[in-house]
């Protein structure tokens, strides 16, 4: 395998999180709905989707590709600003390295980029 090649161990992490971020969408989703329609069920879909965001995490972190590791970052990223936990995106956000990546998570969320560039 050459350099620039991406390991298959890499695009199933990938996967993994891309998997994950999408079931963790619809969580929030639901948590919204549930907070205005089923306050009953709101704790109990928050805390599923919590479960499901350590999840992301724990496979992110094995990531060792930039360009994966980044394109993962924007699903999370994506997935947290849903939830309007711009904060930790922030932080994720620290740790995108691949330029095209980072200006496309600043195009979808200019808000974003005001508090990176007031870093």
């Amino acid at each position: 395998m050459e350099n620039n090649e991406i390991s298959e161990s890499e695009i199933i992490l990938f996967t993994e999180v891309q998997k994950l971020t999408s079931v963790g969408s619809y969580f929030v989703s639901a948590f919204q709905d549930d907070k205005q329609y089923r306050p009953d069920d709101w704790e109990n879909t928050y805390q599923r989707y919590k479960e499901i965001k350590l999840k992301i995490f724990d496979v992110v972190v094995e990531i060792q590709d930039d360009f994966c590791f980044s394109a993962a970052s924007h699903l999370i990223i994506d997935m947290l600003m849903k939830a309007n936990e711009i904060e930790e995106a922030q932080r994720l956000l620290k740790y995108v390295e691949i330029d095209i990546i980072k200006q496309k998570i600043f195009e979808s969320y200019p808000s974003l980029k005001k508090r990176w560039l007031s870093w």
